[in-house]
């Protein structure tokens, strides 16, 4: 604390040997409310003043400390302390039943009274509904054993199954790459993240399920624990990955990048951006596109107030502020066009 006042008191009467902002007519020491009192000639507080007003305001805020959380120099408390929320998890949630959400060694033994077809169709039916993309699947019945083969008892079908969805599980309910929610994607019952032609795009919950098996022996294992031990997907500069781990088509992923370049063309970007972001087919595109009209439309309304607003009421200024709620609203305009649009 010592420290902290004399540095506090340091950095003050540095500012005040400093000419004041606001002329002779307000000192700077009188425009800082909490300096304390005036010098006799009224022109403010004296260095020595200063750093006694700021050895009680240090005091006093030593006080203040001690009654929120305990002595200066003890550890703050934290967020957690102070609002009561949860700790976020260490890692993903399995979606298994019985099964604790960390990740699963080979031969981990499932607890409860489950069948194999519980595990098999565990979150909305994830492991009964797998694909053999890149061989994900066989190196997953390499590591724990083969779940559907009726030649093994069911004991041990059981524990290859119960794991096996442990793992794909983890994978699939991790959030997205910065921590965000991924809204339905986790309960939409498949892996996302690989092309009709078998591909694997990076950064999708396929991509994850991939790498956690890549290797064998303890490089295994060591890949299993530490990717299904992160709670987010990996990040990706691929075009074709949504921020949800869901990827587009290449005609998508082209509407999406012609959005982006166009986005000084506002309607015709939004459209492109609607479609771009749609899921599912030639339906769900024009859905998109639709949505990228109205948002256009709905730009140009608050264009519109914008004007009224300022009592700009003729057709070049309508059309003006128009553009620029459409830039600064757009969200594939650069950081550079939106401040532009907001500042003009």
């Amino acid at each position: 604390m010592a420290a902290v006042m004399t540095a506090m008191g340091g950095l003050m009467k540095a500012a005040f040997s400093q000419p004041s902002p606001f002329g002779a007519a307000m000192p700077l020491g009188a425009a800082l409310p909490f300096c304390g009192s005036m010098s006799p000639s009224g022109a403010g507080p004296t260095p020595e003043q200063t750093l006694q007003n700021a050895a009680q305001l240090l005091q006093a805020s030593a006080v203040l400390l001690q009654h929120l959380g305990g002595k200066p120099g003890a550890a703050r408390p934290t967020s957690t302390a102070l609002t009561g929320a949860a700790p976020a998890p260490k890692h993903p949630p399995s979606g298994v039943p019985g099964a604790p959400d960390v990740p699963p060694g080979r031969n981990d033994k499932p607890t409860g009274n489950h069948t194999v077809a519980d595990y098999v169709n565990a979150n909305n039916g994830l492991l009964g509904k797998l694909g053999n993309q890149e061989g994900v699947k066989d190196k997953l019945k390499e590591r724990y054993g083969d779940w559907d083969d009726p030649n093994r008892s069911e004991a041990e079908r059981k524990q290859s199954a119960y794991n096996a969805a442990r793992h794909v599980g983890m994978c699939k309910n991790k959030k997205a790459h910065d921590g965000s929610d991924r809204g339905d994607v986790p309960k939409n019952g498949k892996m996302e993240g690989a092309t009709d032609s078998g591909q694997i795009h990076p950064g999708t919950e396929m991509a994850a399920l991939k790498d956690s098996l890549k290797g064998s022996g303890a490089e295994q294992d060591k890949n299993t624990r530490d990717i299904l031990g992160n709670p987010n997907l990996a990040y990706t500069k691929n075009k074709h990955v949504r921020k949800d781990g869901t990827t587009k088509s290449n005609a998508k992923m082209i509407a999406s990048e012609a959005g982006k370049a166009l986005f000084f063309i506002p309607g015709l970007s939004n459209v492109l951006k609607g479609i771009g972001d749609s899921e599912g087919g030639l339906g769900g595109a024009i859905k998109g596109g639709f949505g990228g009209v109205f948002k256009t439309w709905k730009n140009n309304a608050e264009g519109v107030g914008n004007a009224i607003m300022t009592g700009q009421v003729n057709p070049s200024a309508l059309l003006c502020e128009m553009y620029k709620a459409n830039i600064a609203g757009n969200e594939q305009s650069p950081e550079w066009a939106k401040t532009m649009a907001n500042v003009l």
